[in-house]
Formats: structure tokens, C-alpha cells, sequence
């Protein structure tokens, strides 16, 4: 799985291609609270539709539970609320009832969509 996050003018593009593994995921949030820290940017577009392989539900639910998890431990370090975009391949479904209502009580706002456009009107609210 490779990332690169990109700062532009008002949020930061992350780009995700390659083999999905759920633990690089796992610390590749890590990085971005760093990367947000250190750009002074706090809203995010996450583009992963061009990866490869799909998480089971259970595997999703896992990776948001972690990533909660370390935003969690950011925000007791007095650091801005994520907003978060992440945009979808357009065959994964993204509208499963249960990863729904996990996303509602993440400590940080997010949203899925499949559309870029999409993405970037919401993360700019």
C-alpha cells in the first residue's frame, strides 16, 4: 500500500494506491496527525479508489475503531477536530448500516462519497 499526502491551499489530498493492508492503514493515520500538525491544515481528502483488494466489514469496523482511537489521544493534546473526506472506489459499497453507524460517533467528522467533487465541497464547510 503506498500514501502521499499533498498539501494544498486549503486541506491535505491523500492519495492511496496498492494492496490494502489494514495495520499500514492503521499507521499511516499516525502520520497524518503529524502531517496535519505540522501543515496547519486539519481538513483531509482521502482518495482511495485506486487500491487494490477491499476490507471485509469486520476489518473496516476494526481500522475505524483504531483510527478513533489515536484521534482520540490527538484531541487530548489540545489539537483541531479532523474533518475528514474519504472518497471510495465506485464498486465498494458505501452505505453498509453497520460501518453507518460506527462512522456517527467518530471523534472526528467524516464523510464517504465516491465522487471527488463531492469530497471537496464537504470538507470545505
Amino acid at each position: 500500500m503506498k500514501i502521499n499526502f499533498e498539501p494544498k491551499q486549503k486541506y491535505i489530498l491523500v492519495n492511496v494506491n496498492g494492496k490494502v493492508d489494514l495495520q499500514i492503514a492503521k499507521k499511516l493515520f499516525v502520520k497524518l496527525l503529524g502531517f496535519c500538525t505540522d501543515q496547519k491544515l486539519f481538513k483531509v481528502i482521502v482518495d482511495y479508489r485506486e487500491i487494490v483488494g477491499y476490507m471485509k466489514i469486520i476489518d473496516r469496523l476494526d481500522f475505524l475503531e483504531g483510527v478513533d482511537a489515536f484521534h482520540k489521544k490527538y484531541l487530548k493534546m489540545d489539537m483541531p477536530k479532523l474533518r475528514i473526506a474519504y472518497v471510495a472506489p465506485r464498486n465498494l459499497a458505501i452505505t453498509k448500516s453497520a460501518i453507518l453507524k460506527r462512522r456517527e460517533t467518530l471523534s472526528f467528522d467524516n464523510m464517504v462519497t465516491h465522487d471527488i467533487e463531492s469530497a471537496k465541497k464537504w470538507v470545505m464547510k
